[in-house]
């Protein structure tokens, strides 16, 4: 059985990697509008 406080904890680092996530991507530069489409496959 999970406490509550182990629930907390495991709140915790999802906030952090989910944090950490959109600060890399506010961070990070616009792509290249000429590579817009490379990697994509439909």
């Amino acid at each position: 059985m999970v406490d509550r406080d182990k629930i907390q904890e495991i709140v915790n680092e999802i906030n952090k990697v989910i944090d950490d996530a959109i600060a890399y991507a506010e961070s990070s530069p616009y792509p290249d509008p000429a590579e817009v489409q490379e990697g994509v496959y439909a």
